[in-house]
């Protein structure tokens, strides 16, 4: 256009530089969502926060510079080229606040002040300022309106007719000096925090202990996090002077358009593009691993590491996985020689993951049976069962896996029993009484009752309650007088009598016996056929 200076174009140091600052966020944006799809059982922590929030306005940033660094591309007016400038520079100023805000979160978790975590407080400290809404509106509200204010005291300043990044003459260093300072600031804080947490972490290690023991007993998935968060090697006190420098030069370049400061802006866009991707490798458990994973099959043994802190491989693991999915016919024979304690294996489980879980579940039984005096070693065990085992085979993702864990806890359980020398409780007598309540049989010798059909005087049936008489009872009732025996008697025939009565009383005592039972059962037999057949007809189809 023949009203601009300049000549609008796509290519140059601006278009490059933001486009690299576009691409970086947006791919770091992408996998961690992609993360969070397959592994929904993270956590937003602090730290995971700032990165996000971060991302996304350096890359809206790269985007406005991008699409808005000229006038004439889009043909904006002059104040919405204005309000473009105002953007960009928020923005980017966000930016450093949240790299500020990541290195307080680093340094707070290496003075135990929290360990990246909004909800779990450490040592009982939680505070209001430490909530996620006021640690992100506050610095927010408060920069944009530095912006602001600085843009609104003249905004002649903050465009041109050739850019809406801003202009960058010796006039204007007044108004570039604010925003400037507030850059530097944020940028000291970063690398304040983070030296501070730097020096904690190596010269306390007492404070390390104190995380370890606090971590003991939490999911990995929270040790993780922590861990994470410590992962930190100055980065962040790196990485904010050089997206700094990258607003600064990719500003410039829109304004001067010359090829030293074109070059410096993509020069710095790709070193601020690294950090971040390093800070994003670091500080992802996911991809922490498989890097790690990675240095350990393909780097000389004094240049990877031993063990992998996040899955816990060691680096012979690694190896021998590598080896044999690199050959799948010994890999075959091997599984088949080797079973689950073959790496190559889907129910292989770290060794030092397995020696990790024996060691918690041992100390929580010697903590349960101090605690419960009157539990025996089986009901601690299955008390662990139930508390602790569900917990760890939540974390393991396949079937298989899940039933290796299962097996080591009965190997341990049956291991413990065996070599805990204490003996079990003896019950107290009150307890024995009730054990004995509770299992109660009923003696041999009982008196059946079952329920009989009676017709009263009115002509009213109604059931009642029928017992079987005893056959001596009956007998009782049977029982002729006594007077005619008492005659025989006293005419002399004692012997004979009291052997016939002897008899009588037999014969009659069965006959008594039998008579009982069959009535009995026929009363039975006759309130059993009543109730089928209320039943039948309450339940019979309409």
């Amino acid at each position: 256009s023949s009203e601009y200076p300049f000549q609008a174009s796509f290519v140059s140091g601006t278009t490059a530089g933001a486009s690299v600052l576009v691409a970086t966020g947006s791919i770091v944006l992408l996998v961690r969502g992609l993360l969070a799809f397959v592994y929904r059982g993270t956590s937003n922590d602090p730290q995971s926060y700032y990165q996000n929030l971060r991302c996304f306005f350096v890359s809206l940033a790269g985007l406005l510079s991008f699409f808005f660094r000229h006038p004439a591309l889009l043909g904006i007016s002059q104040i919405q080229c204005t309000v473009t400038a105002v953007m960009t520079t928020c923005c980017f100023t966000f930016g450093m606040a949240f790299f500020a805000l990541e290195a307080l979160t680093f340094y707070e978790c290496a003075s135990l002040r929290q360990l990246n975590s909004w909800t779990e407080p450490f040592w009982g400290r939680k505070r209001w300022y430490t909530s996620p809404a006021f640690r992100t509106l506050t610095p927010l509200l408060i920069l944009a309106a530095a912006v602001i204010g600085a843009f609104k005291s003249n905004p002649k300043e903050a465009a041109s007719s050739w850019s809406c990044l801003g202009r960058f003459e010796p006039a204007t260093r007044d108004f570039w000096f604010p925003i400037a300072l507030a850059h530097s600031c944020l940028g000291l804080a970063a690398l304040a925090f983070t030296l501070e947490g730097r020096f904690k972490i190596k010269n306390m290690p007492q404070f390390q202990l104190v995380v370890e023991e606090h971590l003991k007993p939490l999911p990995p998935s929270r040790r993780d996090e922590v861990e994470k968060c410590q992962r930190n090697h100055g980065l962040t006190a790196i990485a904010p002077w050089l997206l700094y420098t990258t607003w600064l030069f990719i500003a410039i370049s829109a304004d001067w358009v010359v090829t030293p400061v074109n070059s410096w802006a993509v020069a710095c866009s790709l070193g601020y593009s690294a950090c971040e991707l390093a800070i994003f490798i670091l500080t992802t458990p996911q991809v922490y691993s498989a890097v790690t994973r990675t240095r350990m099959r393909l780097l000389p043994q004094c240049l990877s590491p031993a063990v992998d802190p996040v899955s816990l491989w060691s680096r012979e693991e690694v190896g021998v996985k590598h080896r044999l999915l690199r050959r799948r016919r010994r890999n075959e024979r091997r599984r088949r020689r080797f079973g689950r304690k073959c790496p190559a294996s889907k129910a292989f489980v770290p060794l030092k993951y397995c020696k990790r879980l024996k060691k918690k579940w041992t100390a929580l039984y010697k903590k349960l049976r101090e605690k419960n005096t009157k539990k025996t070693k089986a009901q601690v065990i299955w008390k662990i069962y139930r508390m602790k085992l569900q917990e760890d085979l939540e974390h393991m993702r396949t079937k298989s896996c899940r039933k290796r864990i299962r097996q080591l806890f009965c190997g341990w359980a049956r291991t413990t029993y065996r070599e805990d020398t204490q003996p079990d409780p003896v019950l107290k007598l009150k307890t024995r009484r009730r054990a004995e309540k509770e299992h109660y049989v009923p003696p041999e010798f009982c008196i059946p009752m079952c329920y009989a059909s009676v017709v009263d005087s009115y002509g009213y049936t109604q059931l009642e309650e029928v017992m079987k008489t005893p056959a001596d009872e009956a007998l009782n009732l049977c029982q002729p007088s006594t007077s005619r025996q008492q005659e025989q008697v006293d005419d002399g025939g004692e012997r004979g009598i009291a052997a016939n009565q002897q008899n009588e009383e037999e014969s009659m005592l069965e006959w008594i016996q039998e008579l009982t039972d069959s009535t009995f059962k026929m009363v039975v037999q006759n309130h059993d056929y009543l109730e089928r057949s209320i039943s039948l007809r309450e339940w019979a189809p309409l």
